[in-house]
Order: C-alpha cells, then sequence, then structure tokens
C-alpha cells in the first residue's frame, strides 16, 4: 500500500524548502532537472519519513522509498534523531529508478529518515516517489467535513484541488475511502458547487462552527456502517492534498490499542508558509500552544516538531479522528464559536499525534480580532472550566478576563470591556441561556456592535505593558479596574452553583444544527 506520497513541489508558493533542501548546485522546481554534482535532501517537512511516529502508532516496521529518476544518481539513507549526529543507513549507485529498503523495527520513537540524491551526470532529472509498505491495511472510508460560511473562492478552489488529486484520480489510493461533507451555513453555495458523488453539500442555518461541524458529524452518523473516521477541516485553508492520503492511510495501519487516535494538522501561516502556528495545545483556563514559533524549512525545528507533546486539544482547522467517539449524546457543545474544540478535545482525546507532513496553511489572526469576540472567548472559557474542572484554574480564567478587559484601555475600546461583562453574564445565567437563546441572532446584533479590527496579536508583550502603564492615570483604565473588580467578584459568588449544569449541552441538539429550510 502506498503510505504517502515524495514530491518536488506543493500549492503554496513560497515552499519549496518544505520539500526539497538544496545541498549543492540546483534542481529545476517544475521539472526536477539537475546537473551533474548536484546534491538534494528530502530532510523536508513533506517528504522525511517519520519511522518512529509509525513504530510507536501503527504496525508498519518497514517500508520501500520508490525514486522516480532519470540519469545516474547516488543514493543514501539517513536516520535523523534528536541529540544524535545523523547515520548513514544504506547507500548505493543506481540508473532511473531505486527502490530503497527502510527496516526501522529497531529505531527510537522520535527518530526519522530521510533520503539525499546526488547527481552523478548532467541531465539527470527528480521525479519524486512515495512510500509504501506490504502491510495489509484496514477498511477505511472517512467522511471530512467542512463548515463554510460565505467563502466560496477558498471553498471551491480546495474542492476542486482536493477532486483532481484525490477523487478524480484514477491512480489515487485513497479515492474510494474518501467523502467531502459541505455544510454550508451561509447558504450560498446552491449552483456554484458542482455536483459530485463524493461531494455532498448540506445547506445550514448560520449556527457557528460548532453547529456546523455537528450537522456535518450526524451525517456522517446516519452512514456508520459505512464510515470509519471523519476530517474536520476549515474552509479557509490551502492544503496539499497529499496531506489527506497520508492521514488516511496512516489511520488505515493503527495499531488496536489506539484505535481512538486523533490526528491534529499543523496551522502554517498563509502570509509566513515555512513557520508554524500551532501542533496541538494544552488548556487550563487558557490556551498554550504546542510548536508555536517553529521554522519548518530547518532541520533543527524539523526534528523538534516530531517530538511529542502533551496536548488537550487538537484545532478543528484539521482533526482526524474515528467516527466510534462519535453519537448522539456525545457531539460538540454548542459554544457557536471559540472553544469548541478545545472542549470536544478535553472530553474525548486520549491519544493525538502529530507529525511532519500534516499540517496546513491558514489565515493568521491577525486581521481577525474584533472586539466582539471576546464575549466568546470569556463566556465559553468559562463554560469549559466548568465542565472540567480539573483542567482548569479559577485564578488562571481570572487572567484571562483581566487582560481581555485591558484590551479596552489599550486600544481605547470600551466595548471590549461590555463584551467581556456580558460574556460573564450570560455564562452566569446557565445552560438555560445557550439553549433558549437564537444563536444566529445573538451573532448578528453582537458584530453590529463592534466595527474595529483590533492589532493585538501585532503587538510585543513589552509594547502591550508600556501601552496600559502610561494609560495608568486615565480615566479609562481606572474605570476598566473597577468593572473587572465587580465582574470578579459577581463571578466567584455565583460560580459554584454552574459548575456542573453545563454538562447537559453535550446532549442538547436543537440550537446547533439546522437544515437551511
Amino acid at each position: 500500500m502506498e503510505l504517502f506520497q515524495i514530491k518536488i513541489n506543493g500549492p503554496m508558493e513560497g515552499t519549496s524548502e518544505l520539500y526539497v533542501r538544496v545541498l549543492k548546485g540546483n534542481i529545476d522546481r517544475n521539472t526536477g532537472a539537475m546537473h551533474s554534482g548536484t546534491v538534494i535532501s528530502l530532510d523536508t517537512y513533506f517528504n522525511m519519513f517519520s519511522c518512529g511516529k509509525y513504530l510507536k502508532w501503527t504496525n508498519v516496521t518497514s517500508a520501500t522509498a520508490e525514486i522516480k529518476a532519470v540519469g545516474r544518481f547516488k543514493y543514501q539513507l539517513l536516520s535523523h534523531c534528536k541529540g544524535e549526529a545523523d547515520r548513514l543507513l544504506w547507500e548505493t549507485e543506481n540508473e532511473g529508478s531505486t527502490y530503497i529498503p527502510l527496516n526501522f523495527e529497531n529505531e527510537k520513537n522520535d527518530c526519522s529518515y530521510y533520503i539525499k540524491l546526488c547527481a552523478l551526470e548532467d541531465s539527470c532529472v527528480f521525479l519524486g516517489g512515495r512510500y509504501t509498505t506490504d502491510f495489509k491495511p484496514a477498511y477505511m472510508k472517512t467522511a471530512t467535513i467542512i463548515c463554510t460560511y460565505k467563502r466560496e473562492e477558498y471553498l471551491l478552489k480546495n474542492i476542486s484541488a482536493l477532486r483532481a488529486a484525490l477523487l478524480d484520480n484514477p491512480d489515487s489510493p485513497v479515492k474510494d475511502a474518501l467523502e467531502i461533507f459541505v455544510v454550508d451555513n451561509g447558504q450560498s453555495l446552491s449552483g456554484l458547487l458542482e455536483e459530485h458523488p463524493s461531494v455532498k453539500l448540506f445547506p445550514n442555518k448560520n449556527c457557528g462552527g460548532s453547529g456546523g461541524f455537528t450537522r456535518g458529524l450526524i451525517e456522517a452518523l446516519k452512514r456508520k456502517d459505512e464510515f470509519t473516521h471523519v476530517l474536520l477541516m476549515d474552509d479557509d485553508i490551502i492544503i496539499d492534498p497529499n496531506v489527506i492520503e497520508k492521514t488516511i492511510q496512516f489511520q488505515s495501519v493503527v495499531k488496536a490499542e489506539f484505535s481512538d487516535l486523533h490526528i491534529a494538522g499543523g496551522m502554517l501561516y498563509l502570509d509566513n508558509p515555512l513557520v508554524q502556528h500551532e501542533a496541538t495545545a494544552r488548556w487550563n483556563g487558557n490556551i498554550h500552544p504546542n510548536n508555536t514559533g517553529l521554522n519548518l524549512a530547518c532541520s533543527t525545528d524539523l526534528i523538534e516538531n516530531e517530538i511529542e507533546k502533551k496536548a488537550d486539544y487538537g484545532a478543528w482547522w484539521y482533526l482526524c479522528f474515528p467516527l466510534s467517539i462519535v453519537n448522539e449524546n456525545n457531539l460538540p457543545l454548542p459554544l457557536f464559536i471559540k472553544g469548541d474544540d478545545i472542549e470536544y478535545g478535553l472530553r474525548n482525546m486520549k491519544h493525538v499525534l502529530i507529525m511532519n507532513g500534516i499540517g496546513v496553511w491558514h489565515e493568521g489572526f491577525i486581521g481577525k480580532e474584533r472586539p466582539y469576540l471576546d464575549y466568546y472567548i470569556i463566556r465559553n472559557y468559562m463554560i469549559i472550566g466548568s465542565i472540567h474542572k480539573k483542567k482548569s484554574k479559577t485564578v488562571v480564567l481570572l487572567l484571562v478576563l483581566f487582560r481581555r478587559m485591558m484590551r479596552a484601555v489599550i486600544f481605547d475600546a470600551p466595548e471590549i470591556a461590555e463584551f467581556v461583562t456580558k460574556g460573564v453574564k450570560d455564562y452566569l445565567d446557565g445552560p438555560d441561556f445557550i439553549i433558549k437563546t437564537d444563536s444566529e441572532k445573538l451573532n448578528t446584533e453582537l458584530r453590529s456592535k463592534s466595527n474595529k479590527v483590533l492589532g493585538y496579536t501585532e503587538i510585543s508583550k513589552k509594547r502591550k505593558m508600556l501601552l496600559l502603564i502610561k494609560k495608568v492615570p486615565t480615566y479609562i483604565f481606572w474605570r476598566t479596574v473597577i468593572r473587572f473588580i465587580k465582574v470578579s467578584v459577581h463571578y466567584l459568588s455565583k460560580n459554584k452553583a454552574k459548575n456542573k449544569d453545563y454538562k447537559i449541552l453535550k446532549d442538547y441538539k436543537r440550537n446547533q444544527i439546522g437544515n437551511g429550510e
């Protein structure tokens, strides 16, 4: 079976170093043409082989690298492990395509293999290849759920790319193991999305990301005898289709004891496409991202990215997990936006995998910061904290509350404090507020009072502190501090009664989904 492809380049400009590293000479990135003496290496984000991950999580202990090439090359297979010098494992010279054996049953969990090629004559051409294994995979069929709201340009481009590479490609090993569910919260895709037997469109009322993904999960549950896994994926990303193939094929060889495995994709920045924003995160009342800021074109950062870290959740820009985890009484909470992936991960995620080569490019959060989002962050973090007390600390939640309030001071935006205060109030109103509220109408009202775009993430921590200190003598600073004290006292006095109430929301479905009617 094919595990994943070896590629020269991908769908994003400026990402060639994530595919092929040139050590000497030059390679034509379009044709793969190389002159004599050119040396390239595949110790890259998309082309290295994470043998330690296969060894730990799957039944695969050996594989073969099939290299497609024209001309005579010197091939080397090397290992890459943290704290060790790279080891030469295998070497040969060969004309044309070559098969390289990978036997890694005695390696460490953080070890990776990579291939180095040296052109021994002019007119050599490297054409990519693939990694394969003789292990027989289990039956797999994945429902890829994309929740979208009026982002037609991104959505249609992604669907077209996935169709060409996977669904309509007779050589794709996952052609029959994949369907795409598009949950259209904006009800704007009818007539725009071309019909396809493996692409399903579900018009939906605007119930946010949590409601849209929930609708997709419910549709997958209707065919639970057919699907084994679900893949939640954002609409505003750029993805190399090879990532989906790698994910599906990995899940098909997972060991029985890890049958609940979640595979979480890293998020790389669209405007800085070699750098990773996050790959999983911890939550204790606030988010603590893992593997943030890594330059994935850098060899040492790639090694760091292979090291497994404790994680509480994987974000829903890309997360694959077994459908068996989902049932009618174990659906995402109706939080509309912000924190739904955190709570669902805390509730369900025991085993999680991140791996080089499984990631997407996603817009950063600069330019998306509007004051009304503070309402959702505060309200939803408090809901999560009330359900998962062991994972949250009241002090941390109060610090989050304080920091959100201080944004009102830094930006001279008193509406932020209003949104934060409303978030606390609505949380303390209990789950009945969520159940009885029209979430789409509430979101519209919040947005109408929030026209500013904040550049908060663009400002360094030092700069934020200086701006805040300058505001200490001002009326807005002390008014906001007094408001924070009042809101905190109110929260502390009323919170104990709410600590277990919100668990009923996982059984609540009415306001999360819609049929578009």
